[in-house]
């Protein structure tokens, strides 16, 4: 499998709506197996710099259904990348490329794997409502200018290590406040800082 560059850009306002297209898309192919489909990871949270790649998550009953899954993705211009399984045997990944580089990422596992999907979704809803938390983001993914990286994992690690130390840190706060997508009740009585 051949990797696309990492490249870190500022926040595009048209991410939102490329995610609202897609997930219309992967609705049309596979929306008798869908119980839920999100718009995850940086690019789902307002401000925040980003690979330009739209991170969606799709949550259905059983992956004993990814053959028909996958060829109805596939029939959507996916590609699946069966590889990652070996490190992830609960998620069927795939990609989305335009020009050698990927546009939209669909992560497919089961909805009823809530640590997963109650772990991207926390990030997403937490990280946009609570001001202290967004100061302390690693500098290049709130950066005003594109960061290139390269495109190995280990060679990349100046993008990976610091998300890696990051990512944890800002977890446990959030579920100490109450911060939860299971109590929509703690996200509402949350004071938004940044209005």
């Amino acid at each position: 499998m051949s990797a696309d560059p990492v490249v870190v850009v500022p926040y595009d306002d048209a991410w939102p709506s490329l995610y609202e297209e897609e997930r219309a898309r992967i609705e049309r192919a596979i929306g008798p197996w869908a119980e839920g489909i999100e718009h995850v990871s940086s690019t789902a949270v307002p401000g925040l710099a980003a690979k330009p790649v739209i991170d969606i998550m799709v949550g259905v009953k059983s992956l004993d259904d990814s053959s028909i899954l996958v060829e109805r993705l596939v029939g959507i211009g996916y590609e699946y990348v069966p590889e990652f399984e070996r490190v992830l045997p609960f998620r069927r990944y795939f990609r989305k490329m335009r020009e050698g580089r990927r546009t939209h990422q669909i992560h497919l596992v089961e909805r009823s794997n809530t640590e997963w999907w109650d772990r991207h979704l926390l990030f997403r809803d937490y990280l946009p409502r609570w001001a202290p938390s967004r100061a302390t983001v690693p500098l290049q993914f709130r950066s005003p200018t594109p960061t290139r990286l390269p495109t190995r994992r280990s060679a990349a690690e100046p993008y990976f290590l610091p998300k890696d130390g990051w990512l944890p840190r800002w977890h446990a706060p959030a579920l100490a406040i109450g911060w939860s997508v299971k109590y929509p009740s703690a996200r509402k009585e949350m004071p938004d800082e940044n209005q």
